[in-house]
């Protein structure tokens, strides 16, 4: 069911008059009778961020939850691993109450995503599903609707399966988190009204970079503009300890050429956690800085962006602080390849006219970046430019845009 929406952000649940509105909104929480939970979103809607209180929440309240990310799984062979390892350290703990799986980022493998939905079918299929509850993430474009009817089998009872999706944020959680940031939250709120930008804060991750952006100069109007912005201020947040090294900083321009280097390296190699050198005990999944560059001033560089607040704590090394910016990066880094290059890059081996699920938020950045990507989009595939914000694209591009799906549902 739609969400009624004021200027692209979600009215108070709360609020005197808007408590009427949108009344299926609930909290993530009232779903925990749910056998299996699938939340989805859109990029940088804090799909994670929601499923990490969730798993805190149900582990204070003595639940016993394995937290996989799916994003560390390089074939469908170790998500069963890793399914097996998440059921034998439940077991070894005594089996208390269910077993709790919080599977986070579906959409993110760099393999097909029926074979990921295959692989968690197999895989939790020879689990005690009367002790398993499943809570997953992903995003709609991606999610796979065979493992829904999966668990509406293994699971029957009404309300048993339940697919979310998250709600934009609401004026009031803007307001709240630009308190925290900046002097005049009351002052960004107006400057975001009056450049029409209202609804891109709806969205956590474009949230933070409004926010980066803001203490930097007045924001556009284009998505794309505004993450450049963004990334600009977030590249420039070094941690303390890089400040208590007192390691010099290198030039902007050379931080953001590594920066985007490193993403497109991540993204493309299908590493997402991070760590400084190179050790010989290293596994496979982690991505060395010196792998990516050993020149000393690009190290130099990538150490700087390591540090920086494009990259969060997690696991063994750092990973990106959301799977949009590391898109968007390396659509910058791809913005100089001929078009034949960017068609072979993002194309899906098995259907070579469509672009991989898992680059399509790559291949949505590159069309706002360029004008041929675009046009390539509009007449191979233009389900991946609905998927964007078209704010950032030309009328033409739109009008071609609409013409192709009404066409297609013709």
């Amino acid at each position: 069911m739609e969400n009624t929406l004021f200027s692209g952000v979600l009215p108070d649940p709360q609020g005197e008059y808007t408590k009427f509105l949108n009344r299926y909104v609930r909290q993530l929480k009232d779903y925990a009778a749910c056998r299996a939970l699938v939340l989805m979103g859109d990029p940088g809607m804090g799909k994670s961020s929601e499923l990490e209180a969730e798993v805190d929440r149900r582990r204070h309240a003595g639940e016993h939850v394995e937290h996989l990310l799916l994003r560390n799984f390089h074939t469908p062979g170790e998500v069963r691993d890793g399914v097996r390892e998440a059921d034998a350290g439940w077991r070894s703990a005594g089996s208390p109450g269910d077993l709790v799986l919080a599977l986070d980022g579906f959409d993110e493998p760099l393999f097909a995503a029926s074979s990921l939905a295959s692989a968690l079918e197999g895989a939790l299929g020879r689990l005690d599903r009367s002790r398993l509850r499943v809570l997953i993430t992903s995003r709609g474009s991606v999610w796979q609707e065979a493992l829904t009817k999966t668990f509406a089998r293994w699971w029957p009872d009404e309300n048993a399966t339940c697919r979310l999706v998250l709600a934009p944020l609401t004026e009031r959680d803007i307001w709240q988190a630009a308190a925290t940031e900046l002097d005049d939250a009351d002052g960004f709120i107006a400057s975001l009204r009056a450049s029409g930008v209202l609804l891109m804060a709806a969205a956590p991750i474009t949230l933070r970079l409004l926010l980066a952006a803001s203490r930097r100069q007045s924001m556009p109007p284009e998505r794309h503009r505004i993450f450049a912005l963004g990334v600009e201020g977030l590249v420039t947040e070094f941690n303390a300890g890089r400040v208590e090294r007192g390691q010099g900083d290198p030039p902007l321009a050379r931080r953001l050429k590594a920066a985007r280097r490193l993403a497109a390296v991540s993204l493309l190699s299908g590493r997402p956690e991070v760590v400084r050198r190179f050790g010989p005990l290293q596994r496979d999944m982690l991505l060395a800085l010196d792998r990516v560059d050993d020149s000393e001033e690009d190290l130099k560089a990538l150490d700087a962006v390591f540090d920086s607040a494009l990259l969060t704590d997690g696991g063994e090394g750092r990973q990106w602080m959301h799977r949009s910016v590391q898109e968007f990066l390396t659509a910058q880094q791809c913005e100089e390849l001929p078009l034949t290059s960017v068609r072979s890059l993002l194309a899906d081996p098995a259907h070579p006219e469509r672009v991989l699920p898992q680059l399509a938020g790559t291949a949505m950045w590159l069309a706002a970046l360029r004008a041929d990507v675009s046009a390539w989009l509009v007449d191979t595939d233009p389900e991946v430019l609905m998927q964007a914000d078209l704010q950032d694209f030309t009328d033409h591009v739109r009008a071609q845009v609409a013409e192709k799906i009404v066409a297609r549902l013709a």
